[in-house]
């Protein structure tokens, strides 16, 4: 039963995986993009689903870099001092969500 769960959790993973994907896009264009554009809130949003769904998905890492995301976006904004940190961590997490386990 183990096995078939996993392989059932894997296989959702594959189907989910795109959208993930494209939510870590909409986080770069956020870091990429000039203080006070209305991308913070769709940024904040992006990151806290992908912190929740990553988790689900046994993408610890992943979803420690979305959390870390969320966390600053939420106190910080997408502030100049914040934008290359919040930049890297995309990078790392856009890695480890294609890198799936």
């Amino acid at each position: 039963m183990p096995d078939d769960l996993d392989a059932e959790i894997a296989a959702l993973w594959q189907r989910t995986k795109p959208a993930a994907l494209a939510r870590c896009d909409v986080l770069r264009r956020a870091a990429a993009s000039p203080p006070g554009t209305e991308l913070l809130e769709e940024a904040r949003s992006e990151a806290h689903k992908l912190a929740g769904a990553l988790g689900m998905y046994g993408l610890a890492e992943a979803g420690e870099h979305a959390s870390r995301i969320d966390a600053l976006v939420l106190d910080g904004g997408l502030s100049d001092g914040r934008r290359d940190e919040i930049a890297g961590l995309v990078e790392q997490l856009v890695h480890a969500v294609q890198a799936d386990r």
